[in-house]
């Protein structure tokens, strides 16, 4: 984990320089790695996750990190490989981290570097719950999928809380632990919107599976929320700030109204906030549960799903 070494006389400087490799750094530096390993490291989708396992493997180096230091981003591409190719430098950890600390690029250069390298991002992946139920056994599988009509609305409704433009609903119902193992499949896909207003369809999530034992489906509806970047040196504690933002997801037990749940062309009933597990939607197989959970919480939310309709 040398790329994240901060040399003394940075120390003095109060700035923290961290290496972020573009893949075809990654496997240069790193041969015996491969794309896996580069996006766990690089975390390409979101800018803040990365820092954030950067600060990690500080904290393990018995590092603590002031609120009053700068954090800088510094991407590992092609200059580096010129430069040390120019002073007859090996290629070490050393000399990336040292690379890292004493570049000259500005603020504006080092966010242009990020952006030509695809590491401008910072996307998060949201799913609402879903609970499938299969009122005749001999019912194998489903292929409920949201209308165009009901993707924008949820949109629409999704973008009050996170911001206009900053929204891509993906319209199916996912099995959780596709959404958990292929996350990456979602973040290629919602770049594309992103960047190119291009929507996928994603066939192979049409339909739902039953188990021959379980008369339930757990699953959930993907979404990616964006977060506008435009810089790669934060103040500490300005970096904090942005970073709990982004990890803090508004219920939705909170913000839905009987208006919003229009979006699935069916009337809510009354609930009970204490008890966010009843049959909230009711379309005759499919419960929606309105709540927006971020990926780390899927396993305990699914576990309550499970104790509540099985």
């Amino acid at each position: 984990m040398g790329k994240y070494r901060r040399p003394k006389q940075n120390r003095q400087k109060s700035v923290i320089s961290i290496s972020r490799y573009t893949q075809k750094a990654w496997l240069r530096s790193y041969p015996s790695s491969d794309e896996e390993e580069w996006q766990e490291q690089t975390h390409p989708e979101n800018v803040y996750d990365f820092v954030s396992t950067a600060f990690s493997v500080l904290e393990d180096n018995d590092y603590e990190v002031s609120d009053k230091e700068l954090v800088r981003i510094v991407t590992l591409d092609e200059k580096y490989y010129d430069y040390i190719k120019e002073k007859g430098l090996e290629d070490t950890s050393q000399q990336r981290a040292q690379y890292a600390a004493y570049c000259q690029y500005t603020n504006k250069e080092l966010f242009e570097m990020a952006q030509k390298a695809g590491l401008d991002k910072a996307y998060t992946l949201l799913t609402i719950p879903v609970v499938m139920i299969r009122k005749e056994i001999s019912v194998q599988s489903t292929n409920f999928k949201l209308t165009n009509e009901q993707i924008d609305k949820l949109t629409n409704y999704l973008e009050k809380i996170h911001g206009k433009g900053n929204v891509f609903v993906f319209g199916n119902f996912v099995e959780i632990s596709e959404i958990v193992n292929n996350k990456q499949k979602f973040f290629v896909n919602g770049n594309l919107y992103f960047e190119k207003g291009i929507r996928f369809d994603l066939t192979e999530y049409r339909k739902q599976r039953y188990d021959n034992a379980i008369n339930v489906a757990f699953l959930g509806i993907p979404f990616l929320i964006k977060s506008p970047i435009k810089k790669m040196v934060w103040k500490m504690d300005e970096f904090e700030r942005m970073f709990t933002s982004l990890k803090y997801v508004p219920d939705l037990l909170e913000t839905f109204t009987q208006e919003e749940f229009e979006v699935f062309r069916i009337e809510a009933p009354n609930f009970d906030e204490t008890d966010i597990y009843k049959e909230i939607v009711d379309t005759g197989n499919l419960n929606v549960i309105p709540m927006q959970v971020a990926l780390y919480e899927l396993d305990e939310v699914i576990q309550d799903l499970i104790n509540n309709f099985i």
